[in-house]
């Protein structure tokens, strides 16, 4: 039985580095949310930036394999359209089953990190700061002396 996850150094660069670019900044996205902060400007424009890259990326490489036709202007058309253009693609280089499988994991992965992100920053804060949570938190963490 083949392991549903394989080590990051088994994938290619491209999928490596956007796995590393999400698992980041979800960490980042729930430290901000965790500490009741809006992310910064800058943040979502670098992160922007940098997932339209790696998606690119991963098509020019993958494609590679598959020989499948682009039209003209790719990146545009990523920029806009890339929850409907990664999900054609999927499945029509990989057929329906192992295209399912992948945006299951994809989303898992998304889904996953930020959710244990949110535990390792409240871990954090607990331990760091206690009393600056706000009283309601300070309520259900049995924080509050009255």
């Amino acid at each position: 039985m083949t392991p549903i996850f394989k080590r990051i150094s088994d994938y290619p660069k491209s999928v490596a580095f956007m796995l590393l670019l999400i698992f980041f900044a979800n960490l980042w996205l729930a430290a901000f949310a965790v500490f009741e902060h809006a992310p910064s400007p800058a943040f979502e424009l670098l992160y922007s930036i940098a997932f339209i890259w790696s998606l690119g990326w991963w098509l020019k490489e993958d494609n590679l394999k598959f020989k499948e036709k682009w039209i003209y202007d790719i990146g545009i058309l990523i920029y806009v359209g890339w929850l409907i253009v990664i999900p054609i693609y999927l499945f029509k280089t990989r057929g329906a089953l192992n295209a399912t499988k992948t945006i299951f994991k994809f989303i898992g992965f998304y889904v996953g990190t930020f959710i244990m992100g949110i535990i390792v920053f409240l871990v954090l804060k607990l331990l760091v700061s206690p009393y600056i949570l706000p009283p309601k938190w300070q309520e259900v963490f049995l924080l509050s002396s009255s």
